[in-house]
């Protein structure tokens, strides 16, 4: 792994978007199972890699971001006190297959942990 970096791979993000309408009918979900829009933010994406290559071996990302797989973990951490990240309100947790931390953030929040 390269420790020289061009500025545009740390200026560099790669958004995900999650169309929540076209998510439940693909999967059949209704009611309980209701679903937000939402999004996947990865900054510095090459970087991100470069350290995912380096020191995670056999990460199945689609496996691990499953909103399906995840889902039972999500809506139980967001109705108890578990969820509660802290000043911000935002949760963390690990993936089903305890492969990955998510935290989710705001965007005041995203703004300020990614200045360089």
């Amino acid at each position: 792994m390269s420790s020289h970096y061009n500025p545009k791979d740390v200026e560099d993000v790669v958004i995900y978007r999650v169309d929540a309408k076209m998510m439940m009918e693909e999967y059949g979900l209704e009611g309980d199972d209701a679903l937000l829009n939402c999004g996947l933010t990865i900054y510095a994406p090459q970087i991100f890699a470069n350290i995912v290559n380096s020191f995670f071996r056999n990460v199945d990302f689609a496996n691990s971001l499953s909103i399906l797989h995840n889902a039972a973990k999500i809506k139980k951490i967001s109705e108890s006190q578990e969820g509660q990240g802290g000043k911000s309100g935002e949760f963390q947790f690990l993936t089903h297959d305890k492969r990955l931390r998510l935290k989710t953030t705001n965007d005041a929040e995203a703004g300020n942990n990614f200045s360089f």
